[in-house]
């Protein structure tokens, strides 16, 4: 459950532009979205629209329908709205969200600036500065921590022998908390209801008013000798509560969440303020999934950011086993592979409407695929077939003004006119037969509805210059590693042992493996991006690099550089030509930036007029991306993690461009479609195709790709070789984790 309750506002912090929320109400007491005994079933809500700030239109009569114990995976352009429209869910400002009596769980992106700026440690203030990560997953029980706080209280008053009416007291004071939050809930409904159901809401707060008034002038009289008696009961009560939801345990669950997530033992009594932003995020997560309630509405928005691939396989086992069933789900995620796992439906959101398909996240990109290239050959064979008949009219028209023949000339008028009314779609919505009465109702200039081809969306901009410029001139491995270790200050094994590795121009190499197991030490050895010698040496072997070649290096450091003092108030221009002073006084020169940025999505006033800090977290990987490969073009390229922050369709675009790189691809990540698509050559991440494209544009695709490349295994000190690639990894992982639980 969330950590506070879920405040009914338009935005969670300031400096986020305010939601403004309408929907389709009726007068009538007619709740869908609730069974007879009151449980939530559906989420229903016709003719959403949702505004963010005056004027950037999200969603315009747009019906969100989400069916209860559903799984659904959210998707979308960078820019549509898909964080937004969690954020509207989780704040509850959209009118009809209070009628199934929903306890919403949010994980935001933006939780580290709602949380304390954008600094490496969390900053929250009182004493959750103080609070260990353990202690802060526990507390996010709100009910629980409620009905402990209130049996204290009781428990207190009623041993309290120097005081008779103390019992008096914390019972009269429970109620008037109950009172106001009923008060509470009555404000939300009077500010969403409308029409006669808003005025019967605005005449119950009313009441509810008067009631608080009045309750709280009888706080002071405290000679009620029944009331005692019910305190003793109320603490019955809270304390059966508590046993029937095992409150007991609550902290060994919050234990096993944050182990399963990545933390070990030792940074459970770490406090929260001293965490980094991803250690927080995980921290968030776990207490969003800390016993949910079966009426949850659990919002995610890029849960697998941070996460290795153990903690990531866990949590697709648990999302989709250990949820109760009538919870429902939201995903935002780039991972494709954990959309596929853990999707039963996906989410549209385009054009400012939200359409649903049912299937996986990789079955509804393949039919929309093969529903575009369907209606297509349809179109082509029908226009095909109209301009044969419309020979023929024009052919019997000439023939019956020469021969003055009527016959010929009725012929025609009636090809013409059976040419008007079956020209079109032939088959209806659900596949019958196309009736017009039926199907196409109102009134129309032809008799048929037109074969609409969906407009292709344009493909995510993230190009990647195909060859390494200039071409080295002899030949020979780029980097080579022979018997390394290295070891970091202070510790007593290393943590990469005889490490043995030779990357040639054009190999493919993806590194996996848990978190602080050495990928990244690795990949900053090959790029020659060492530490200095107070935080970690080589202690034994070599690594001998090509003198020529060039090596482009990509890490989240990069990344969260760019927040720094000393670039934050730069442009993405600035920041590229730093050390060339020339660059932006020369047009050529400054053309030329221009173009590599624009080439990487980033344009107009977001290149020249907006500061660093101020871009998104996939707009400042592009900006990382455009330094990195800025002229000339680098041998090998080193990715470390660059899919963290963009989404699903950059990500696509981002490993078709790397594919088809004429140079070495060295690439660590926990995204496992990533990988197998750029380092084993799996179209699609598996064994089919991208998304449904033509088997002739797969092929020449294929050659401009390159031969597979190999998958590596970083743990324990050493890298071992993966013959089955990630599949492998995987594969050990579910097999350790099945004979942990049968231990």
């Amino acid at each position: 459950m969330p950590r506070q309750p879920v405040p009914h506002a338009s935005t969670s912090c300031d400096s986020l532009p305010p939601l403004h929320a309408t929907s389709q109400q009726t007068r009538f007491h007619l709740n869908s979205a609730t069974t007879s005994s009151g449980a939530s079933r559906d989420l229903d809500i016709p003719g959403v629209t949702l505004t963010l700030g005056h004027s950037t239109e999200i969603l315009v009569d747009a019906h969100i329908k989400l069916a209860a114990g559903a799984r659904y995976v959210l998707v979308g352009r960078n820019g549509v709205g898909k964080s937004t429209l969690l954020r509207a869910l989780g704040t509850g400002v959209i009118p009809g969200m209070e009628e199934g009596g929903w306890k919403v769980a949010l994980l935001q992106q933006m939780e580290r600036q709602v949380q304390g700026g954008s600094g490496g440690g969390i900053t929250e203030s009182g004493a959750a500065q103080r609070e260990t990560v353990l202690e802060y997953v526990v507390k996010s029980d709100v009910e629980r921590e409620k009905l402990l706080r209130r049996a204290e209280l009781l428990r207190k008053a009623i041993d309290d022998t120097t005081d008779h009416v103390a019992a008096v007291r914390a019972l009269r004071q429970i109620q008037h908390e109950d009172r106001l939050a009923r008060l509470h809930e009555a404000q939300k409904l009077a500010s969403l209801r409308s029409g006669a159901r808003g005025m019967k809401a605005r005449k119950e707060l009313l009441a509810l008013e008067v009631e608080v008034e009045t309750e709280l002038t009888k706080l002071s009289l405290l000679d009620s000798t029944p009331a005692t008696t019910a305190a003793i009961a109320l603490l019955a009560d809270i304390e059966s509560a508590l046993e029937s939801i095992s409150a007991s345990e609550t902290q060994n669950l919050a234990s096993a969440l944050l182990q399963n997530l990545g933390f070990s033992t030792s940074l459970l009594n770490t406090p929260v303020s001293a965490l980094s932003s991803g250690m927080f995020m995980r921290t968030k997560l776990a207490s969003l999934l800390l016993r949910p309630n079966p009426n949850t509405l659990l919002l995610l928005d890029e849960p697998t950011n941070y996460l290795d691939l153990p903690s990531l396989l866990w949590l697709t086992e648990h999302l989709t086993t250990a949820l109760p069933s009538t919870c429902i789900l939201v995903v935002i995620t780039h991972d494709r592979a954990f959309a596929d796992d853990i999707g039963e439906h996906v989410l549209i959101l385009k054009d400012r409407a939200l359409t649903s398909f049912h299937g996986t996240l990789s079955s509804y990109l393949h039919s929309r695929a093969v529903e575009r290239k369907r209606l297509q050959k349809l179109k082509a064979a029908q226009d095909k077939q109209v301009a044969h008949i419309e020979s023929t009219i024009s052919s019997q028209l000439r023939a019956a003004r020469v021969s003055g023949d009527d016959k010929k000339l009725k012929q025609a008028v009636s090809r013409k006119k059976k040419l008007e009314e079956r020209t079109g779609v032939q088959t209806n919505a659900r596949g019958g037969k196309f009736k017009l009465n039926r199907d196409l109702a109102g009134y129309h200039l032809s008799r048929r509805a037109e074969i609409e081809i969906p407009p292709e969306e344009a493909a995510a901009k993230l190009a990647v210059p195909r060859s390494p410029r200039p071409e080295l001139r002899f030949p020979g491995p780029l980097v080579s590693v022979e018997g390394l270790s290295w070891t970091y200050a202070g510790a007593k094994t290393p943590v990469l042992k005889n490490v043995t590795l030779t990357i040639h121009p054009g190999d493919r190499l993806g590194l996996v493996g848990l978190n602080g197991a050495g990928k990244s030490t690795l990949v900053n050895v090959l790029a020659d991006r060492t530490p200095p010698l107070s935080v970690g040496r080589l202690t034994a072997g070599t690594v001998t690099r090509h003198p020529k070649a060039r090596i482009g290096y990509f890490s989240q450091s990069e990344v969260d550089k760019l927040d720094c003092a000393d670039f934050r108030t730069q442009t993405a221009l600035v920041y590229l030509a730093a050390g060339r002073t020339d660059t932006l006084s020369d047009p050529a020169s400054a053309q030329l930036l221009r173009g590599l940025l624009s080439s990487l999505g980033l344009s107009g006033h977001v290149v020249s007029g907006l500061p660093l800090s101020q871009l998104s977290g996939g707009q400042k990987v592009r900006v990382a991306l455009a330094k990195m490969l800025y002229l000339p073009v680098p041998h090998m390229l080193v990715l470390d993690e660059v899919t963290t922050h963009l989404d699903a369709d950059s990500v696509m675009a981002l490993a078709e461009e790397i594919r088809k790189f004429k140079g070495a691809v060295v690439v660590v990540s926990h995204d496992r479609w990533f990988v197998k698509v750029v380092v084993e050559g799996k179209r699609d991440g598996k064994d089919g195709d991208w998304d449904g494209s033509d088997e002739s544009e797969e092929s020449e695709e294929e050659e401009d790709a390159g031969s597979p490349g190999r998958v590596y295994l970083v743990g324990g000190g050493n890298v071992e070789l993966l013959e089955g690639g990630v599949a492998e990894f995987e594969q050990r992982l579910r097999g350790k984790k099945r004979k942990g639980k049968k231990k």
